[in-house]
């Protein structure tokens, strides 16, 4: 059963009848419902069951979904924010004592804390969290304090991303920082694995539609769509989100499309993904053919030492037989 607060309005507030002669305090009753996740909210709000949805939500991710018949956005610039706080007793980045340079040298145990820190604020990709998380709606903090507070000092600005000046702080405070990792060569997907795919489903327009049957198809085929095996039916929910998990059954191209029975002819088919499939021997062809390298050095070094040793028996042979024939030479004489 779903929770719910009932506040009352409080009439013998100091202020009442200023606020209500300001048109203001004027609600009397006001019911708080805790709804756990954000896609049953969206649909209480839809459906009419509660009137407003909290920044809790992050809704803002969700704008392009709303349609403006049952849902309206607004947006509160700097009504929030996203921290990262420091445990200034801590042995590396608060007091420093822990760190390379703090242990060989006391003295400078904050000053190697604070290049810690410094390496950290280097390394918050603070523009990718807001552009893939929040949708864009965000700028990077550079203060504690947010833009719409007063004496705001708006020409501090926020440190960039720059892991390289992170490594360099790194390496003030005496830490040996190895550099990046080289750019992974195997195979993005290998045969046997599952692949989640979701989303809203919406009509032309952009409008999502719910209670929507759909088939997961999944083709080898991009251009007739002849063969197909379907991975799977679902019905969207009131939002219109829907999810399949597809594991491609062998290796190759494969397409995967949802298939709507109820649109128009020719318009059935909706692209969601492709999934170019390898097998485990693929995963590791590199380290094969580094072992077939290393196993022919090892070969024509065996057949090296080989030839060598049939040298050095021939030639124990011969000194063999020499030293026969000089001591037979030797009882003739």
């Amino acid at each position: 059963m779903a929770q719910v607060v009932h506040l009352e309005k409080y009439n013998g507030y100091w202020n009442r009848s200023a606020l209500e002669a300001d048109g203001l305090f004027g609600v009397t009753d006001y019911y708080i419902r805790f709804i756990a996740d954000k896609t049953p909210a969206l649909a209480a709000l839809k459906n009419e069951e509660v009137d407003m949805l909290d920044p809790n939500y992050q809704i803002q991710v969700d704008i392009p979904t709303i349609d403006p018949a049952w849902g309206k956005v607004l947006l509160h610039e700097g009504t929030g924010r996203q921290e990262v706080g420091y445990n200034h007793n801590h042995p590396i980045f608060g007091t420093g004592v822990d760190t390379p340079l703090g242990q060989s040298d006391p003295s400078r145990a904050a000053e190697a804390a604070s290049y810690v820190r410094l390496a950290f604020d280097y390394a918050i990709p603070r523009q990718l969290i807001i552009d893939n998380l929040l949708a864009g709606f965000g700028q990077p903090g550079a203060t504690y304090w947010l833009p719409t507070h007063p004496f705001y000092d708006s020409s501090i600005a926020a440190r960039s991303y720059d892991l390289a000046t992170a490594r360099d702080y790194l390496a003030m405070a005496g830490y040996t920082v190895p550099g990046p990792p080289p750019t992974p060569t195997l195979p993005s997907f290998i045969q046997g694995m599952s692949y989640p795919i979701s989303g809203i489903f919406t009509d032309a327009n952009g409008n999502p539609l719910a209670n929507r049957e759909l088939e997961l198809r999944e083709v080898t085929d991009n251009t007739t769509y002849e063969i197909f095996s379907t991975v799977g039916r679902t019905t969207t929910d009131l939002s219109g989100w829907y999810g399949f998990t597809a594991t491609p059954p062998g290796t190759g191209a494969y397409y995967y499309y949802l298939f709507d029975r109820l649109a128009a002819i020719g318009s059935e088919w909706t692209y969601v993904a492709m999934l170019n499939v390898s097998s485990v021997d693929d995963l590791f062809a590199p380290t094969n053919d580094l072992i077939a390298e290393q196993t022919a050095s090892i070969d024509a070094l065996q057949s090296s030492l080989n030839t060598i040793m049939y040298i050095a028996v021939a030639a124990l042979i011969v000194a063999v037989v020499l030293a026969i024939a000089i001591l037979v030479l030797g009882r003739r004489l």
